[in-house]
């Protein structure tokens, strides 16, 4: 019959030239599991971190010789991971500022009692296996509650809180080492791929089909809803694309940055097809990729030329587009029409040329078309000034029916690389 193997307890080191005051504090932390070894003075000290190892350090700043921050640096030298409390008389600020400098985990004032010991040492030995029984007990009774909601429809807040959720534990339970958990998580992955696939599958067309009614943020308007009211307030931003960031890799990010900067994170939903050539020209153009392709296929990219990258024009799309948002924007009573055409690349420049040509002599008056054909020839395209929710263009229809065809088009799997 195989014996459990018990942990030893923890080890406590204390430093203090007074030590006959300490005793109640020993007695009390020996009786919460924890051995305690006590030195009156500092080379007493170094000679037992010398012999054995501690897992806390409790030291005296004001003893004979040499003073506690001055031992400090000596015990750095020997153990330098090992975490030192900081106990003092001194209320001046200068040592607390002191302590603080040289990076000690914490700094009690005396007098102290026996209870403060224990929840400063409980915290640091302890809190890390605290944190991860309660990370674990969280998750498990979540997991219940997440397998039963799944039988619940979503909308598309729904979808976003469930993976916010869901990445949120993906992280936590990695930190925590909690491999078991990790891996039940990742275990509901696939079948909800397969759900927001589905939901996908059935909605996007609708988002397509009404713009202007109850839909996520897309990739075209994230330069509108997002980035514009910040240049409108602070006249500057740094706008930085990651491509390919995931969630949960930006949640292990965002504490990092947490110190410099204040963060909002906001979510929305790729274009589809999601590769990077359509929605990241999406998200710096505020246009449908079918769109770019009719209205600015020199800036799509070139279909015949292998060389030439379908992302090339990044920096132009979104001068277009900040440029149309500010204001600048021609009449586009006939323009609007040529977004019918709406096929990728290859002929695409000489058939909207056509269409501007008809428009000019059949249904436009002869200053409108000249305006469109000039505008489409230098690549200069703006939205119509009417200014949608999300500061969309509004005459899409013709452009979205051959969005949706292709969207039957897309395979599953695409469909879920979204999630």
């Amino acid at each position: 019959m195989a014996v459990p193997v018990l942990n030893p307890p923890k080890s406590i080191l204390w430093v203090d030239d007074e030590g006959e005051l300490l005793e109640p504090h020993r007695i009390f932390l020996r009786s919460k599991g924890y051995t305690v070894e006590w030195a009156s003075n500092a080379d007493d000290a170094i000679e037992l971190l010398k012999r054995r190892p501690f897992d806390i350090l409790l030291l005296d700043e004001q003893m004979p010789g040499k003073r506690g921050l001055e031992v400090y640096r000596d015990v750095r030298e020997i153990a330098p991971s090992l975490p030192v409390v900081m106990v003092t008389k001194s209320e001046e600020d200068s040592t607390l500022k002191e302590a603080i400098g040289v990076n000690v985990r914490d700094y009690l004032v005396k007098p102290i009692n026996p209870r403060q010991v224990l929840t400063v040492v409980t915290r640091i030995l302890e809190g890390p296996r605290i944190r991860q029984q309660a990370i674990a007990r969280s998750f498990v009774e979540r997991f219940r509650a997440i397998e039963l909601e799944r039988d619940h429809n979503l909308d598309w807040r729904g979808w976003i809180d469930r993976y916010d959720e869901l990445m949120r534990w993906d992280v936590d339970l990695a930190a925590a080492g909690e491999m078991g958990l990790y891996e039940s998580l990742q275990g509901l992955y696939p079948d909800m791929h397969r759900e927001f696939a589905g939901y996908m599958k059935t909605h996007y067309p609708e988002w397509l089909k009404n713009l202007e009614g109850n839909r996520p943020p897309l990739s075209i308007d994230i330069v509108s809803e997002f980035l514009l009211p910040i240049l409108e307030r602070d006249k500057a931003a740094v706008f930085i694309v990651v491509d390919c960031l995931r969630l949960d890799q930006w949640r292990v990010l965002e504490p990092l940055l947490a110190p410099f900067f204040d963060t909002e994170t906001t979510h929305y939903f790729a274009v589809l097809p999601t590769a990077t050539p359509y929605s990241r020209n999406s998200l710096f153009s505020g246009l449908f990729p079918g769109e770019i392709a009719a209205r600015l296929p020199d800036w799509w990219g070139n279909a015949d030329r292998e060389d030439e990258s379908l992302n090339a024009h990044e920096k132009e799309l979104l001068e277009s587009h900040l440029e149309e948002l500010v204001g600048k924007t021609p009449d586009r009573r006939a323009s609007s029409r040529l977004v019918g055409e709406c096929r990728p690349r290859g002929r695409v420049a000489q058939r909207a040329r056509e269409g501007a040509s008809g428009i000019a002599s059949g249904r436009a008056g002869r200053q409108d078309a000249s305006a469109v054909s000039e505008d489409f020839d230098g690549r200069k395209f703006r939205r119509a000034g009417a200014a949608s929710r999300y500061g969309h263009w509004p005459r899409r229809r013709q452009c979205l029916r051959v969005q949706l065809r292709r969207l039957a088009d897309t395979r599953t799997e695409r469909v879920a690389n979204t999630l």
